[in-house]
Formats: C-alpha cells, structure tokens, sequence
C-alpha cells in the first residue's frame, strides 16, 4: 500500500507496507524475506532506469547548478545539484528533452532514445548551455540540438537532492508498461538466484535496539571497505537513529552514481522492514564480489539502510500484536510516518 509520495527533484520517496501482521513471530520472518528479496534488490535497480548526465557551461566548462530537464509528456521535471549533476527516472521509449537554466540558452534533444537500462547502466546524456549573449560555440552540441531562448526563466526547486526510486515516477508520462517489463518481471521472480543466498549461518529473529546496534557494528567491522555506519541524530529517549551505507567508496559521493535509500520501522509495532533491512545488508555484502548481481547493484549505487526511523517505539511494541497501535509512535506519541519528511520545512 502507497501511503505518500514525496517528490522533490532528483529525489523520488514512496512509502509501502511490507506486512498484514504488525509484530509476527520469529518463526514469520524466513517467510517474509523470500517474499520480499527479489523486490527489494529490483527496486534499487530502478534508479539505473532512464538517463543521467552533467549540465555545463559551453564557454566555461563550469558545472550549473538549478538547472531545469523537462521530458516532454511527463509533468515533473528534475534539477541540477551543485555538482551539475540530473537524474531522470524513466521507462524505455523515444523522448524529446529540454535542459534550461537563468542566463542561459536552453537546449532541446530531440529523440533520445532509453533502452532496459536496469542492469546499471543507464543512458549518459550530457549538456552544454550557451549563455545568453556570448558567441555561439555549435560544435559543443549534438547535430539534433535546438537551442531556445527562454525568457525570465525561474526555477524553484533545490538542486541537493540525490535520487532514489519511486514507482510512481518510474510509470510517468508513460502509456503502456509493454509486454517486456512483464515478461522480465516475471522472469526475476521465479527464476531468483536460489544459487546465491547468505554465505554464513544466518538467523532470522527480532532484534532489540541493542542487539541492532551490535548487528550494525558487527558488519562495519568485517566489511569496511565496503561499509559506513553513521548517526542522523538521536531519538527522543536518546537512542541513535542509525544508517548503514553499503558502497564502493563508503562515505563520498561519485559524481554521476545515484544514491537509495530503504528506511524502515517508522512506525515502532511494524517490524518486518527492520528485520529485512537487517537481513538484506547481510546479504548485500555476503555475495558482492560473488555474485554478478549484486556485484553490479553495489558497484553502481551508493546504498544507504535505515532499519528503524522510530527505536522508542519499537521497545514498546508487543511481539505477536498483528494490529493494535500500541507503539505506534515516538516516545512523544507522534506518528514519524505522517510527519516525515516534513513538507513544510
């Protein structure tokens, strides 16, 4: 189930519900990660698809950044971080795009054709603005480019995000999935990698905050080349919010390469997103450098996993409780998942 969307730029959030029972017993949760393994690894994968690319200056080289790419036909358009750097979700097809930025040239790219680009390796397509007033340099533009002056351009939105998927984004501007996406779909689903699973002894159990924090550490520590655990802050009764980034090149950002997000356990009584995210690190950095897959997953996106948003609420909950809403929220008794992100801010 959607609850909300919140979508800002480059930054794609959905919200879903994993489970019909809130707080199952441990004998559930072998269940629930079968069920859910393969949609977690292909969502990643959804943030390879469509194109990526850099905006600059043609006579600087210089990165813009708030600069603005339309895809015509699809309402929500996406911006430029400070890095000059785009990100735009979106299903195999022919496009026409437009990159505009305030003080320069727009530029249209006439069809840009998106191929099945989620094994990782989206459509680069980079552009080069003119500004307004300075000679004109053709040669840096592709033949099919069609400059335009765009007049008292303004643009509202902010250019830090990063990307992370959305199903509602993946499917806009978009009138038929095509049989393709089906067939693939079904493909992953009943052929999973039953050849690559955990490569040591793995326990499916619910863990209390202290045994989460030493379940993080424990997986910082064998796997820092691949690892970065860190705090967002502290929760009302003073427990650390942690995440755990799963990369290459743990705690930078490579220009160009997307980054996700999973966060889980906003409501404390619902539980199986912390127990999966926990598994799903484990299994994350058990088969990379093994399995071609996941090697190709970590290798192309920086991934970040927050298996509880809401640790008060969790260690008021009661095992086996499939619907009340005790623990619910925060030691404060505010539902994080009506309130996060904060829109208004």
């Amino acid at each position: 189930m959607q609850d909300f969307n919140y979508i800002h730029s480059n930054c794609f959030e959905i919200t879903l519900e994993l489970s019909c029972c809130k707080y199952p017993k441990e004998a559930e949760l072998e269940k629930e990660w079968l069920n859910n393994k393969e949609s977690l690894l292909s969502y990643i994968e959804m943030v390879q698809m469509g194109v990526k690319g850099l905006v600059k200056d043609s006579v600087t080289g210089k990165a813009i950044e708030g600069a603005t790419l339309k895809i015509d036909g699809i309402d929500h358009n996406v911006v430029t971080t400070n890095r000059g750097e785009y990100w735009r979700l979106a299903l195999p097809g022919v496009y026409q795009m437009t990159a505009s930025a305030v003080g320069y040239e727009s530029l249209i790219k006439k069809d840009v054709v998106i191929k099945n680009t989620t094994a990782g390796t989206p459509l680069v397509l980079d552009f080069q603005l003119n500004p307004i007033g300075s000679q004109r340099y053709p040669s840096v533009n592709s033949p099919d480019a069609v400059p335009v002056v765009v007049d008292n351009h303004k643009s509202s939105q902010s250019s830090s995000s990063k990307p992370t998927a959305s199903l509602k984004a993946s499917t806009a501007g978009v009138a038929t999935v095509g049989q393709h996406w089906a067939e693939r779909w079904n493909q992953s689903v009943h052929n999973m990698t039953s050849k690559y699973d955990f490569r040591t002894k793995t326990e499916y159990k619910h863990h209390n905050y202290t045994d989460l924090k030493d379940y993080m550490q424990r997986l910082n520590a064998k796997y820092p080349h691949l690892t970065r655990l860190y705090s967002i802050g502290q929760s009302v009764e003073s427990r650390d919010l942690l995440v755990l980034e799963i990369g290459t090149t743990p705690g930078v950002h490579r220009p160009g390469v997307p980054e996700f997000k999973y966060v889980a356990n906003m409501h404390g009584n619902e539980v199986i997103g912390r127990e999966l995210l926990l598994l799903f690190s484990k299994y994350l950095l058990e088969n990379y450098g093994t399995d071609p897959r996941i090697t190709r997953l970590v290798n192309s996106t920086r991934i970040h996993l927050m298996p509880t948003m809401n640790p008060d609420g969790y260690e008021k909950s009661l095992l086996g409780d499939c619907n009340s809403e005790y623990g619910r929220g925060n030691a404060h008794k505010v539902d994080l998942n009506r309130n996060f992100p904060d829109q208004y801010m």
